[in-house]
């Protein structure tokens, strides 16, 4: 029998835990792929830095380790300049960010907190300010005006992409049919199949309706994706690399579209959850140069900039991000105005 001191200190001490603190910190739920070990991400502005950040070429033999682009080959050879970390510009810089010292007003938007706009922006969080109270470490109410001094004049282009809705499994993608849209494509997905374990053998649409429901991802940007990079939804592969690694990811253990498609959520989840979380400011492509992100940008046009890092050098990058004629000139076309859908789905804030 136990003995009625120990029964009393027992209880004791559920009733402390019950009354500890509790940290105001928002928590994400990232998708089951998401990698949570990237270390925070700052510009490289020493010698010794730019030693560090540095590709490495990957030993004979060895396979390419995730998350760390292999050594670019001699056409991959960075044609934008010859320094490989300095910032990015584009031919979009946002509006008034070179040769203007003043403030920038900034609406907020769903998901902001002060310390991840603080990172952004490159100030402290002191630095920000706003016509009313601000949390220290919650959310920050969507579209209030922030008034924070200017440290970038060399960035990214500021034009938001990708609404966060069409990124995550929103409201928006809950009918979307996947089987008959691949099948009214007649692509190469249409005839596709691989085996998945208990599942047994599966077709292309229905992988990519598993694989965006396990990880909460917007079918029709995985679509998008795989039309984009190799042809496969309305045509065909044009060669045997894209017909083995369709999104791009040469890695022997990245072969088949599950494993395609797993390496592509997991690029797109650390590009939106790093951006939210603060710990995600700069990309590096392929060849080696790298861009500071412009700080007003929204979680899923971040993640698809640090997506499209992984896969082309900074050259091929300007092409996909180009709005009239890259990426998103064709994910208009294969499913009509992503903004018009996000009018209608609730704000993302986790």
């Amino acid at each position: 029998m136990v003995p009625r001191k120990v029964i009393l200190v027992l209880m004791l001490l559920l009733l402390a835990g019950c009354n500890l603190p509790r940290s105001g910190t928002p928590v994400y739920i990232p998708p089951s792929d998401y990698a949570t070990t990237i270390p925070p991400l700052t510009a490289l502005d020493t010698a010794a830095a730019q030693e560090e950040s540095a590709p490495r070429e990957t030993p004979a033999g060895e396979a390419p380790v995730e998350g760390v682009p292999p050594t670019p080959s001699a056409p991959e050879v960075p044609t934008l300049t010859s320094a490989p970390t300095l910032p990015l510009v584009t031919a979009t810089a946002p509006p008034g960010a070179i040769g203007n010292d003043g403030p920038l007003l900034y609406y907020t938007q769903a998901g902001d907190t002060l310390p991840a706009l603080a990172v952004r922006f490159g100030v402290s969080p002191e630095e920000i300010d706003a016509t009313g109270a601000l949390p220290e470490r919650g959310f920050i109410n969507p579209n209030q005006l922030l008034i924070i001094p200017q440290r970038f004049t060399n960035t990214t282009s500021s034009v938001h992409l990708l609404p966060d809705s069409e990124l995550v499994y929103a409201l928006s993608a809950a009918g979307f049919n996947i089987a008959n849209f691949v099948w009214e494509a007649g692509g190469y997905l249409r005839g596709y199949s691989e085996y998945l374990g208990m599942n047994g053998e599966s077709s292309g649409g229905e992988i990519v309706r598993e694989v965006s429901l396990d990880n909460s991802i917007n079918p029709r940007l995985l679509l998008a994706l795989l039309e984009y990079q190799s042809g496969w939804v309305y045509g065909q592969p044009g060669t045997p690399m894209e017909e083995d690694y369709p999104l791009g990811k040469v890695d022997s253990r990245k072969k088949g579209l599950l494993r395609q498609l797993k390496w592509a959520i997991n690029q797109l989840s650390i590009g939106y959850y790093g951006w939210r979380e603060g710990r995600l400011s700069e990309i590096t492509f392929r060849d080696g140069v790298v861009a500071r992100l412009a700080p007003d940008l929204n979680a899923g046009t971040v993640a698809l900039q640090y997506y499209f890092a992984q896969v082309y050098d900074s050259q091929g990058w300007l092409a996909a991000m180009d709005p009239e004629n890259g990426f998103m000139a064709l994910y208009a076309q294969m499913f009509g105005d992503p903004w018009a859908r996000a009018q209608g789905s609730p704000n993302i804030c986790a």
